[in-house]
This record gives C-alpha cells, structure tokens and sequence, in this order.
C-alpha cells in the first residue's frame, strides 16, 4: 500500500516551573495546621512520571523501484519518561524495542535486472526513540492525552550475508490515550502511529523509497515516585 502523508510536528522544550516563596511557610499556625501539603495530601511534588507499555504493531507494506517490502508484525515493549508542568503542556521522551523482520521480493512489472531475485526475509530488531510534546487535562481519575514529535527508528538486521546492519530514519510520531488512576500510580491505554521511510535492508534490493506507517495499540502502567 503506497502511503501519502504530510505531517507537520513541533517540539517546546523550554518550561517555567513555579517556585512558591519560602515566605508561604511563615504563615500563621492555625493556617499551616489547616492546610496540608501536597505531599501530606498524596500528590506528587515533581510533576514527572515514569511508564512501561507493551504493544502489538501493525506496519503497512510498500512498493517501489521493482522492490516490495513486507514487514513481519510482532510484539514489542516501551518505557517513557513524562514532565508535565502544567495541564496543556508538557515533555515526554521515551525507548521501544520490538521484532520487526522486513520480507523484500520483487515488482514483477518493475523489476528490472532484479527480476530473478528470490524472497529474502531479513531478521531486524527495531529500536525508536521518541521525543514528543504532550496535551494532558487530569478529570477526576481519567486523564485524556494526546502527543506528537519526532522519531528516531534504528533498525538493527542480523543473520543474512547481504543484509546491511543498521538503518537510521528520522520519522514522526502521534499518539493519544488516556491514564486511569490515581495521581501516583494507574493504568495508560495508548495508540501510537508512527511514519518514517521504508529501510531497505537488502543489498541485492533497491529501496522502496516509500513511507512506512506502524501502529501500535498499547496497554501500560504509569508511576510518579516523587
């Protein structure tokens, strides 16, 4: 499936954290009994979180050049980092690492001198970094999300003699979800799309030149320590 897509993504990563006088401490006795701290009222001090997701991917195939590229789909798992100052804003940089096998065969009606090529299916471990800016708005115990950024997809291939070991592209990445629980700890339901160029793995093939899209429904916990 030949994939179109135009996706524009920016990043703010400059963020004012409030810094409450140390004069508010100096209140009256009655006023500091009465009034408990966020950490004696169970929220987090430090507005960061930590999480680990697991995910199923669903990538699209391409075709171009005489090439056509498949990928095998599997599982894979995720960690992230989030700083969330406020509730429109927001940081989150995070690692995925799953199986990601690439099948190459050739376009029967474009294949040039690669015509005699047979299948070839290349073992390929897929590592992404992420780094995204967050919209976030807490409602009780739910919490809707929504985030977009740039990606880092490294593919690392292994066991074939024409493979090429590490494919570096640049990507996009998009994502919406929503936490459930409390402040400190709960669940995080997540899908992430994320749209980079088809690496092409195999000398003999040439590359598709075309965009891949992976999707991943994924399933997680969420933590905030301090």
């Amino acid at each position: 499936m030949q994939m179109k897509w135009r996706h524009t993504a920016a990043i703010a990563a400059i963020f004012a954290v409030p810094v409450f006088a140390a004069a508010q401490a100096q209140s009256t006795p009655a006023q500091a009994q009465s009034a408990p701290t966020r950490k004696q009222a169970g929220t987090p001090v430090i507005p960061l979180d930590i999480s680990g997701s697991f995910y199923k991917t669903f990538s699209n195939s391409t075709t171009g050049n005489g090439t056509i590229e498949n990928p095998v789909d599997s599982y894979g798992g995720m960690a992230g980092v989030r700083f969330i100052p406020g509730p429109w804003k927001g940081l989150e940089v995070s690692y995925s690492l799953n199986r990601l096998d690439q099948t190459y065969s050739v376009d029967k009606s474009h294949c040039g001198l690669q015509c005699n090529n047979p299948p070839v299916t290349v073992p390929n471990y897929q590592h992404q970094v992420t780094v995204n800016y967050v919209v976030s708005r807490r409602m009780g115990s739910l919490t809707p999300f929504a985030e977009g950024g740039f990606a880092f997809v490294i593919n690392y291939s292994t066991g074939n003699e024409y493979a090429i070991n590490t494919v570096v592209r640049p990507g996009y990445a998009a994502d919406a979800g929503a936490d459930f629980g409390g402040p400190r700890f709960g669940l995080r339901v997540q899908f992430r799309d994320t749209f980079y160029k088809a690496p092409n793995l195999e000398i003999p093939f040439q590359p598709t030149g075309k965009f891949m899209q992976t999707a991943e429904p994924m399933v997680g916990v969420y933590f905030r320590p301090w």
